[in-house]
């Protein structure tokens, strides 16, 4: 079977039998056609079958990204994952009578702490949103729901009406991960910042979705990172410090630094599937050092 071949094959997989989120399939995709492409450069005259790549193609290529295209540890480890997952896929699916990235394996990645935005940064991202003319109610629920939850971008636009109740002060959440379901709490001030976007904001037409673009269409992640920017601009953040998967760091940051949340629980309000993921909020600085020894 030729690659290509495979390779739909596998994407397909991807969708129907693991339920993976559509970012997720297309980073896959992005990966194995741009080995694809090396191979094609560099070893095969034209789309070769899946039997006829070896080993030392993977090494070649991968020595490719380190070398000359000087991809950094993270993203050289994301592209071994997708190769080794699509070979792995190809030997169980008996394409393969041997599973040529087998021993390929991943660089040491550097552990570093993730970003975050502080108290007063926050406070101003509210407030620029607050001051805007156009949409404010609603991009002030946006950006109170992300920092305020650390839900997902991805899960944020799935977010349908019927998933929040204000009474019980829960949101129901569907991960794309897996398709596990969670139940958040809502604060006092998330909840008021959705009451106000739906009565004051929202067109009530038939749309599901809580939140709705400009022509009342399902937000795609790219628009609500375009709306942190805007906003991030206004209030002279670093733009590039702003976006969803940072106000979820900063969320998880604030539980475990600020108010002393322990990290069992601020697993299970990220929708973590393992503990050893969310070790990574318990990243300290100076001052929180000296605050801890203060207590003494």
């Amino acid at each position: 079977m030729k690659f290509l071949h495979c390779k739909d094959n596998f994407l397909l997989y991807l969708e129907v039998e693991l339920n993976r989120s559509i970012q997720t399939i297309n980073g896959y995709k992005k990966d194995l056609s741009y080995f694809h492409e090396f191979i094609l450069k560099n070893h095969f005259q034209e789309d070769p079958s899946i039997v006829d790549i070896n080993t030392l193609h993977l090494r070649t290529y991968l020595s490719y990204l380190k070398h000359e295209k000087k991809y950094a540890p993270r993203s050289i480890a994301r592209s071994i994952a997708t190769i080794k997952s699509f070979f792995k896929f190809c030997f169980e699916e008996e394409l393969l009578a041997k599973n040529p990235a087998q021993k390929i394996h991943a660089p040491k990645i550097p552990t570093r702490p993730p970003k975050y935005l502080e108290q007063e940064e926050i406070r101003k991202l509210f407030d620029a949103a607050a001051r805007d003319t156009n949409n404010s109610y609603r991009d002030l629920a946006i950006i109170k729901t992300l920092y305020y939850t650390g839900i997902r971008v991805s899960e944020m636009v799935e977010i349908k009406l019927e998933d929040i109740d204000l009474k019980s002060s829960i949101l129901h959440i569907q991960s794309g991960k897996g398709q596990k379901y969670r139940e958040i709490p809502l604060n006092d001030k998330v909840k008021k910042a959705i009451f106000d976007y739906i009565n004051k904001e929202r067109i009530p037409i038939r749309s599901p979705y809580l939140f709705l673009s400009s022509h009342n269409k399902q937000f795609s992640t790219q628009y609500i990172r375009k709306i942190l920017k805007k906003h991030a601009e206004v209030a002279n953040l670093d733009t590039a410090k702003v976006t969803p998967h940072v106000l979820r760091h900063s969320f998880a940051t604030a539980l475990y630094k600020d108010y002393g949340v322990d990290l069992n629980r601020i697993s299970k309000l990220l929708g973590h599937a393992s503990i050893n993921t969310t070790t990574i909020y318990t990243h300290t600085s100076t001052k929180h050092l000296m605050d801890a020894v203060d207590l003494l």
